[in-house]
């Protein structure tokens, strides 16, 4: 039994998706900003279920990637933007429903700034 999990409209569009050990993490386009959605993979692969994500997106550039997708939820999380460098995060797919959903662990490393974008 198959189950759509996206469907683009007028300004949503597929960006990609990783997985986890426990999770499917699809990343998508909304008027150009980019969501995280994290769906909770069902016992024996059986149905997805949508547990949390980014609300409202930002405009960047994402990217995740399992660190073990066969043993862990722990994904790396790449993030770029017009006023942000090059972020590496480690982020836990597992902490995407808890309270608050902030998924990202640890900022790990950045490109230095090129210029002072805290006004913008």
């Amino acid at each position: 039994d198959y189950r759509v999990l996206f469907e683009p409209t007028d300004t949503t569009s597929y960006a990609g998706y990783s997985t986890t050990k426990n999770y499917l993490i699809l990343y998508m386009l909304d008027d150009v900003k980019e969501q995280l959605k994290f769906y909770k993979i069902g016992e024996g692969g059986g149905p997805f279920e949508l547990v949390g994500g980014d609300e409202g997106g930002t405009i960047r550039s994402a990217s995740a990637s399992g660190i073990d997708p066969k043993e862990s939820d722990l994904f790396w999380l790449t993030t770029s933007s017009y006023t942000e460098p090059s972020t590496l995060n480690l982020a836990d797919a597992g902490k995407c429903g808890d309270e608050g959903g902030d998924y990202i662990v640890k900022k790990l490393k950045s490109l230095p700034d090129m210029y002072d974008s805290s006004d913008l």
